[in-house]
């Protein structure tokens, strides 16, 4: 076994990736790389480390890099493809994957991101591959996910939409039996209890705490809205930079709420752990971006936590991403997400995450002294040139707004409810407000 002789800083720089320490992780791969400039194992850590810091063009560039090196590492093939995709280069993630392919046709996380990326060809793997995987026993638990949601991805692409919706109840029944059940109450008491913290007389009492610069930017909307296609039309701007999906609002959040006190039916703020948090969280935006005046925020927990930002942050400018609940809930359950979303492998479930979240959203915009723009995702997503001009001149961008298409192809796969119209009674009740529980209740 031929290990890998920079093995301790390798896995210390990936520990530092998991810890959410994106910028000593790239200075444990620049360490490497110092003394091993082709080493792919430190591109590799090098490419996620600059892709947290939302560096995606130099991402990018060291991902091409360790690919050319090693065209059959699945790691770095199947990260530089899901940079592409977030990019909206559905076509060039596509190329990546069909070339991993050829040389590692089991790579499964390969086999899902091309259903994600492109339409199926006639010299693609045959649909046969993917049965005869997951007919083996052996297989491990995250491959047979990313096979299931790979099989009804296919069913999708060929419009056989009564297969594909069995597909997805498989895939999301069979993630839901091997992690932990997500606990939609819990998350519902959490968002109940900061609005209640977090009213407009708070706010209206707090109006100078914090820092009032208006460098940061948050992007808040539900999962599958359109904030990562919002974030790439933004920094088109040379004075903008996204920093992606920062840990650093929840992880400052849960420092002011270790601060809070008991005050009656209410939490008590304190106007110094404002102040600080605000001073720590502006420098850590800055260390990321110096000279940047608008650096974006697009975490997907933003829109729980916006009126913590608020309260740091009261100028600056916060953006709303709309789009119709159906739609967002076909989008979420036909993904395959983990974690913090698993409610997505229920149709009720999904249904009622997307109230939480659009509840919080109607306080949060009558709440918050800052300035709020709601940008619709289908205007995001057809008009795409108006749009950019409308969202610069809420930020006050000066310059020509570039060309909202520029360097996307949008191949990927697309949903929409009205295809899966008879099989998403349980999500339409729940985004009603009906009674309808469980994966089954009131399908056709």
């Amino acid at each position: 076994m031929n290990e890998n002789p920079h093995a301790d800083r390798l896995h210390e720089g990936h520990a530092l990736l998991a810890a959410g320490k994106p910028a000593a992780a790239l200075d444990a791969a620049h360490a490497v790389l110092a003394v091993t400039p082709d080493d792919a194992d430190g591109l590799h850590l090098a490419g996620m480390a600059l892709t947290m810091l939302g560096r995606r063009g130099e991402a990018l560039a060291v991902y091409a890099r360790g690919h050319d090196l090693m065209p059959g590492a699945e790691g770095i093939a199947c990260n530089m493809a899901g940079l592409l995709r977030e990019m909206g280069r559905d076509a060039d993630a596509g190329a990546v994957y069909r070339t991993l392919l050829k040389t590692c046709p089991r790579s499964t996380e390969a086999l899902l991101g091309l259903t994600l990326s492109t339409a199926p060809r006639d010299d693609d793997l045959p649909d046969t591959l993917i049965h005869q995987l997951l007919d083996d026993d052996g297989l491990a638990a995250d491959k047979r996910t990313a096979l299931l949601f790979a099989k009804a991805n296919r069913h999708h692409w060929q419009g056989n939409y009564g297969a594909a919706i069995l597909g997805y109840r498989e895939a999301n029944a069979y993630q839901r039996e091997r992690d932990r059940p997500y606990d939609l109450d819990a998350y519902a008491q959490v968002a109940r209890m900061i609005t209640q913290d977090l009213t407009d007389q708070v706010f209206a009492g707090a109006g100078h705490w914090g820092s009032d610069s208006t460098v940061p930017v948050f992007v808040a909307g539900l999962p599958r809205s359109g904030k990562t296609t919002l974030e790439s039309m933004i920094t088109g701007h040379e004075a903008v930079h996204g920093a992606g999906e920062l840990r650093l609002l929840q992880d400052t959040a849960a420092e002011i709420e270790k601060k809070m006190t008991e005050a009656g039916p209410v939490r008590q703020l304190h106007r110094g752990t404002i102040d600080f948090r605000a001073r720590t969280f502006l420098a850590e935006l800055r260390r990321r971006a110096p000279a940047a005046e608008r650096i974006i925020d697009t975490n997907v927990n933003n829109l729980l936590l916006l009126g913590f930002a608020a309260l740091m942050f009261p100028r600056a400018p916060i953006i709303y991403c709309r789009r119709e609940g159906m739609d967002i809930g076909l989008a979420c359950y036909t993904a395959r997400f983990a974690g913090t979303q698993l409610y997505s492998t229920d149709l009720h479930d999904t249904g009622r995450f997307i109230r939480l979240g659009q509840d919080m959203w109607d306080h949060w915009k009558t709440a918050v002294p800052n300035p709020v723009l709601e940008v619709n995702f289908r205007d995001l997503t057809e008009q795409p040139d108006d749009t950019a001009r409308q969202v610069y001149g809420f930020l006050g961008l000066d310059g020509p707004v570039p060309d909202g298409h520029a360097g996307r192809q949008a191949t990927g796969i697309k949903f929409q409810a009205a295809a899966y119209e008879s099989h998403l009674n349980p999500l339409r009740d729940a985004l009603t407000g009906g009674d309808t529980d469980g994966e089954t209740g009131g399908e056709t």
